[in-house]
């Protein structure tokens, strides 16, 4: 096979590669976070399960809490959330004893990467709905820790490209070793 020839289908299939490139945009997802929650309230019962969170945008997604005795109720789903001045608070509604619990974190939930619930002196805090309020009890000290460290996809025209260089080096390889009969 003639060099000339050789180069021509390199560039051909480098001109493709790029202009194949040049038609795939950069998928942009939403990055969900769970979140391990732990804590202790003041009357002596515990909270743990999980919140996730969509760090881009800041907004709670799903929770599944638990508060152990001497109250022990799950908590589901997510009536609200909202910022006040430099904290962010998501509640979390039981939907069998129509409980909530309000939640406080410093700072916006977007880019959030875990850190301290509110205490006592500062925003968290357990409290039944209107319906039932019977449970008052400050959160002494929690957490929310990240789950697994997130880990970014790999962008689809970085794939596409190292699969193409991929196949250009297996035909160069053919090529040379007289694979191809060309």
């Amino acid at each position: 096979m003639p060099l000339l020839s050789l180069k021509e289908s390199l560039l051909e299939v480098l001109l493709l590669a790029v202009l194949l490139s040049l038609g795939v945009t950069q998928a942009s997802a939403d990055t969900i976070t769970v979140f391990d929650a732990s804590g202790t309230f003041a009357d002596g019962s515990t909270l743990s399960g999980t919140i996730d969170i969509d760090v881009t945008t800041g907004v709670a997604t799903g929770v599944d809490l638990t508060v152990s005795a001497p109250d022990s109720v799950t908590f589901t789903v997510i009536p609200s959330q909202h910022p006040i001045g430099g904290a962010s608070f998501i509640e979390a509604g039981s939907l069998a004893s129509h409980d909530v619990i309000t939640l406080g974190v410093t700072g916006s939930l977007v880019g959030y990467d875990g850190g301290a619930l509110g205490s006592s002196s500062d925003p968290g805090l357990l409290e039944s709905s209107l319906d039932e309020p019977s449970i008052t009890a400050f959160l002494d000290i929690g957490q929310l820790t990240p789950e697994v460290p997130s880990v970014p996809e790999p962008s689809p025209a970085v794939l596409l490209g190292s699969g193409l260089l991929l196949m250009m080096s297996v035909v160069v390889s053919a090529r040379r070793r007289g694979l191809l009969g060309v």
